[in-house]
């Protein structure tokens, strides 16, 4: 059970990300230009990401042993591997061309969605239950098959 000050902390926090989140948004529709003429920052962080994402592995395999991975764990580690991979190809497209505002917007939409899962993984994390789309259709349909053999066993 979580203390009661933390339930107002983690509810601040959410606030805070959906805020800076909003914020995202203005910033790269209002200064599309500027972010559009260098790619230095974003192969920066995509390196920095990739160099993470190998030393998270290497703990990994050293924490799971001979048994693997869960797939779940691996899913999200390869799709984090594709996600800095094309960040690191458009930053270089930016670089070589920094009027190039397709390679500009990618990369805007990289960050975006990136955001979500971020906050999905802490929330995932943390223990929370879960609260995704697919969860919630699930047991939507599981509910009503519940429900429908309770009414076939009154009967």
């Amino acid at each position: 059970m979580t203390p009661d000050d933390l339930n107002d902390f983690l509810l601040g926090s959410a606030g805070v990300a959906g805020a800076l989140l909003g914020l995202l948004f203005v910033a790269i529709s209002v200064s599309q230009d500027r972010l559009a003429k260098s790619g230095r920052a974003a192969l920066v962080v995509a390196v920095g990401g990739l160099t993470f994402i190998t030393a998270s592995l290497l703990s990994l395999r050293r924490e799971w042993g001979p048994q693997g991975c869960h797939a779940r764990e691996a899913a999200f580690l390869i799709a984090l591997v594709v996600t800095f991979v094309v960040q690191i190809i458009e930053g270089a497209r930016l670089i070589a061309d920094p009027g190039h505002a397709g390679a500009a917007q990618t990369i805007g939409v990289l960050v975006i969605v990136c955001f979500p899962v971020g906050v999905a993984r802490t929330w995932e994390l943390i223990g929370r239950p879960s609260i995704g789309l697919g969860h919630e259709l699930a047991a939507l349909v599981h509910g009503a098959g519940q429900k429908a053999e309770a009414t076939d066993a009154a009967d």
